[in-house]
């Protein structure tokens, strides 16, 4: 017969009490190798150019280029470090924002920082994005607050070696570099904007100009957009000709909204094939 044991709210805290102990007692036991470390990552980098492109993220703001480590390269980290707990959770949803707070624990080190992350759920004419949109904000930013607590822990002299290494290896070798390149145009015209915007961003007049950092740029303002860093009207401004300003049913066109449910399941269909 199946027993049935409820616990209240300090049973439950006492509970999470031990489990944590528990880890930080086994995590003492089997600390982690700081070569293996290294070692795993790089391997996990180089497995191919597209998850090396993943790695990096790229952003426009007041006309200078903003880099980061991204949510994937975070990912790689964190599973070779190992003896770590991370999670997040929704503190507030409000008219025009949704309000996260993530955490990291390293437990061997028995160091831990939270993080909070704020994203607007508002197009920019002020609307409310719909359920389906303010979900995948959510979990946008949920995926950011627990990227950004991890890049707290991990020192960063790591995280810059891996970020460095991985736009080398995102090149690919030099006998596919124009492949790449036709990869690139292609996946930002799929989404609507034309070879003349994408040369304008590279600040370059012929797509035969090309060269390997701006290839790199390309790839991470796709990982950008793909993460909710920034937006493809950030990014590409006017990128299409003036939508009206509501659909049939009253609500606003998709290339109204930040970032539209169109272009996000686009992306997420795109992500794994890579630039």
């Amino acid at each position: 017969m199946n027993e049935i044991i409820t616990t209240d709210g300090k049973d439950a805290l006492a509970l999470q009490r031990v489990e944590i102990d528990t880890q930080i007692t086994t995590a003492k036991k089997y600390p982690r190798d700081l070569e293996l470390f290294q070692a795993n990552c790089r391997a996990m980098i180089a497995i191919s150019p597209d998850v090396a492109a993943s790695c990096n993220y790229c952003l426009t703001k007041g006309g200078k280029e903003i880099w980061g480590p991204s949510i994937r390269l975070a990912e790689i980290v964190q599973n070779n470090w190992g003896n770590m707990r991370t999670g997040a959770k929704v503190m507030e949803e409000g008219d025009e924002f949704i309000f996260v707070e993530a955490a990291c624990h390293d437990l061997e080190s028995n160091v831990a920082v939270s993080v909070q992350v704020k994203r607007r759920i508002t197009d920019r004419k002020g609307k409310r994005y719909g359920a389906d949109m303010i979900q995948t904000t959510t979990a946008a930013a949920i995926s950011i607050g627990i990227r950004n607590a991890i890049f707290k822990i991990i020192p960063n002299v790591y995280v810059q070696h891996f970020a460095e290494m991985a736009k080398k290896i995102a090149l690919g070798k030099p006998e596919n570099f124009q492949d790449r390149v036709k990869k690139a145009f292609a996946y930002f015209q799929n989404m609507g904007i034309s070879e003349d915007k994408i040369l304008e961003r590279l600040g370059i007049d012929k797509k035969t100009q090309v060269n390997g950092d701006h290839l790199t740029t390309l790839q991470g303002i796709a990982t950008g957009i793909r993460e909710h860093h920034t937006t493809i009207d950030n990014e590409f401004p006017e990128r299409m000709k003036e939508p009206e300003a509501l659909d049939s049913a009253g609500e606003p066109k998709a290339d109204d909204l930040e970032m539209s449910p169109e272009d996000h399941e686009r992306m997420v269909n795109d992500a794994d094939s890579g630039l």
